[in-house]
């Protein structure tokens, strides 16, 4: 028996309730744009970076007068690459962001 706040009440055996299985929380976008530039970028001899993210391989380097960005997927197939140039390195790699959540959007 236990005290409930009207009094004594016979209890059940306890039983203990396996834990519910729940998905964990995803961040939203912003929080993983934030995070896009500490991800493991990989730096090649010629100052290219190179990222694997998800489906696509990620390509940004230095084309003499800006850098430019080059996305194709795992399998190899050409995905989106850069029109314009860009000022810096982050600025490049942000750009390859925005290009895969659209490209994972129009998928979806």
């Amino acid at each position: 028996m236990i005290w409930h706040s009207g009094g004594w009440v016979r209890s059940a055996p306890s039983v203990a309730k396996p834990l519910k299985q729940t998905a964990a929380p995803t961040p939203d976008r912003a929080a993983k744009r934030e995070l896009w530039l500490t991800r493991a970028w990989r730096r090649r001899a010629d100052g290219a970076s190179t990222l694997y993210a998800g489906d696509f391989r990620i390509l940004v380097s230095f084309t003499g007068r800006s850098w430019s960005y080059n996305i194709e997927t795992v399998k190899g197939e050409p995905a989106s690459w850069s029109k314009s140039g860009f000022a810096s390195l982050p600025d490049a790699k942000m750009a390859t962001f925005d290009k895969i959540t659209r490209l994972q959007r129009a998928s979806a």
